[in-house]
């Protein structure tokens, strides 16, 4: 019989959305009648989509891990020049930057923050 696990950890998530088998853990189905493969329940699907997302691009070629890091690292960056004025003045030469523009020698550029 499958007992649930305790808590895991994860803001916004409850404990009932893994169940443990022995050893093997799975979902809990969010539909009355199926055990498995488990549906999980709508509140589970950004967990699951993040799982699916990192298990996928733990296999791509290190520049286009890069090229994706980079994107993130530009939508961080502009937020941050758009909210704070100390890092809107560090990070200007990069700020305005749109995704795809940014490089390991740009971001190399910018000062250490301190």
């Amino acid at each position: 019989m499958a007992d649930p696990i305790g808590e895991n950890g994860i803001p916004g998530h409850t404990a009932h959305m893994i169940t443990r088998s022995g050893s093997f853990a799975s979902p809990v189905t969010g539909i009355t009648g199926i055990t498995w493969p488990a549906v999980p329940p709508d509140s589970a699907a950004p967990l699951f989509a993040l799982m699916y997302q990192l298990e996928q691009s733990q296999w791509w070629p290190p520049d286009v891990v890069q090229r994706f890091q980079f994107d993130q690292i530009a939508a961080l960056v502009a937020h941050a020049a758009a909210t704070a004025p100390f890092y809107g003045y560090r990070l200007a030469p990069i700020a305005s930057l749109e995704a795809g523009e940014l490089t390991l020698e740009r971001w190399r550029q910018i000062p250490i923050l301190t």
